[in-house]
C-alpha cells in the first residue's frame, strides 16, 4: 500500500507530496502511479503524459471477464487524474 509522507518533506528531504511504497506494493501499476504523482509534483507534463499512457496500459493489460486477477483501480487514481488535468490547463494544453 502507498502511504503519503509528510506533505512538506519526503524521506529524501525534498519538498512536495511523495509516497512511500510498502514492500507489499509490487504491482507495476502502483509504481507507475507513484511516478506519475511525482512527475505532476515537479510540473513535468510531458513525462506525466507518458506515465499516464503507461498506467492505462498496465491497468488494462490483464483485464476482462476471464482475467486471472481482478482488482479495483487504485483509490487515488481519480485524484491523480484531476491533478494531471490541472497541470495540463496550467501549461495551456
Amino acid at each position: 500500500m502507498m502511504r503519503p509522507c509528510d506533505p512538506a518533506r519526503s524521506p529524501d528531504g525534498k519538498e512536495g507530496r511523495h509516497f512511500v511504497t510498502d514492500s507489499a506494493d509490487r504491482r507495476l501499476g502502483d509504481r507507475i502511479l507513484a511516478a506519475l504523482d511525482l512527475a505532476i509534483d515537479q510540473q513535468e507534463l510531458e513525462i506525466a503524459e507518458q506515465l499516464w499512457r503507461a498506467l492505462e496500459l498496465a491497468l488494462s493489460r490483464y483485464g476482462g471477464p476471464d482475467a486471472f486477477e481482478k482488482r479495483d483501480p487504485p483509490s487515488r487514481l481519480d485524484a491523480v487524474l484531476d491533478r494531471l488535468l490541472t497541470l495540463r490547463q496550467a501549461k495551456g494544453i
